[in-house]
């Protein structure tokens, strides 16, 4: 999830990725068999539940739902069993995909062109909108790793220029990203200082 969720970042994507426990309520009329495998009666039924632990139900905290202890199920002589307190039957990921900068358009920003002239890099940005900036980084995910002379605001014609002083990048992979007003990475794309 976490390679999921990185995934997302690196495109201008935010993915919230959360669990939450799932839990069936057992129907009043289910009759298992017990784990001798007889049919158990409403008495034995009741018994086994007594016994059983029990965890507040997800939809109604007031309401318990027994679950059968360990790796075992209610049922015997059965080998699988859909439930149980395992995490991959408890726990069901919740995943939100928003864009990073925060509003959703129609039609977002994007890196749509660069070219190099020795040092400088202009850069095209497609359904630009106010307030964009572009930055030079070593390393997409950090802004720390610059190597842009300075972030710039994009035009609104979509255009901005960026300078790299630093002339030992030269032929060194670099990623333009595209920055929202609040300085959040919305797009990015690979290139090599210079060509």
């Amino acid at each position: 999830m976490a390679e999921f969720s990185a995934w997302y970042a690196e495109t201008g994507w935010r993915a919230d990725i959360a669990g939450k426990l799932s839990g069936e309520k057992i129907p009043p009329d289910f009759q298992p068999n017990g784990p001798d495998g007889k049919p158990l009666t409403s008495q034995r039924f009741t018994k086994l539940l007594q016994d059983s632990p029990t965890v507040p139900w997800r939809w109604n905290a007031a309401e318990h739902v027994a679950v059968a202890p360990g790796a075992k199920s209610f049922k015997g002589g059965v080998e699988y069993s859909h439930g149980g307190v395992s995490p991959q039957e408890c726990v069901l990921p919740v995943i939100a995909i928003t864009p990073a900068g925060g509003a959703i358009h129609s039609f977002s920003p994007k890196i749509a062109s660069s070219k190099w002239k020795r040092q400088r890099c202009t850069v095209e940005i497609s359904n630009p909108s106010p307030g964009l900036k572009v930055d030079a980084r070593r390393h997409g995910r950090d802004p720390s790793s610059t190597v842009a002379a300075s972030i710039k605001e994009v035009e609104p014609d979509g255009l901005v220029s960026l300078l790299v002083t630093d002339e030992s990048l030269e032929g060194k992979p670099v990623t333009l990203v595209l920055l929202s007003p609040s300085n959040e990475p919305i797009a990015k794309a690979d290139t090599t200082v210079g060509s």
